[in-house]
């Protein structure tokens, strides 16, 4: 249909914002600040593109992590007897052996610890370049996750920049990547 959604967005592959009506089959990133798509917009050399991704396989313990994003949400695993976040999730806290952990919604914010430019594509259909990055999450001592930085060049990533959370649907996975705050 003319002017409707491309089979990338039906089928779920690229996120799509309540507003988006049609698109020009750009990467499409749910941020939580803007709240909306990127769909027509230009994209930068960092944009990942919409071939799909290896996915994770979904248990009980990171279900939460991937699944977050759906609500907008970073989820990351807290202990409720020492308060301490960790990252990757385990029904283990790591560091007084508690059970008693849950996950818990972090700010989505954060800032560039260190930082890697690819250019391997990896699989068929990767677009290289793209940055590798590893973030310090706000709010979250110890938590870093390893990502992707998208939305800018690829020259322009620095370490200490400050990032925001934004989530890539692939299926019933919500992928967090971080774009740079300006």
């Amino acid at each position: 249909m003319p002017g409707g959604p491309c089979q990338l967005h039906r089928r779920g592959v690229i996120a799509v914002a309540a507003s988006a009506m049609h698109c020009k089959c750009e990467p499409v990133l749910l941020n939580l600040a803007k709240a909306q798509t990127r769909c027509g917009m230009s994209r930068p050399s960092s944009v990942m593109n919409t071939t799909p991704r290896p996915l994770p396989r979904l248990d009980a313990d990171n279900r939460a992590f991937w699944t977050g994003g759906a609500t907008g949400k970073l989820l990351i695993m807290r202990c409720a007897n020492c308060a301490t976040f960790f990252h990757p999730p385990r029904p283990v806290c790591r560091n007084c052996l508690s059970e008693q952990v849950q996950p818990e919604a972090v700010r989505g914010s954060g800032a560039v610890d260190t930082f890697t430019v690819n250019y391997q594509a990896w699989y068929a259909g990767l677009e290289v370049p793209f940055v590798i990055a590893r973030v310090a999450l706000d709010g979250a001592p110890g938590v870093f996750l390893t990502t992707n930085i998208v939305g800018c060049p690829t020259d322009s990533v620095n370490v200490g920049d400050r990032v925001s959370v934004t989530f890539l649907r692939q299926e019933d996975i919500f992928i967090p990547l971080f774009e740079k705050i300006a």
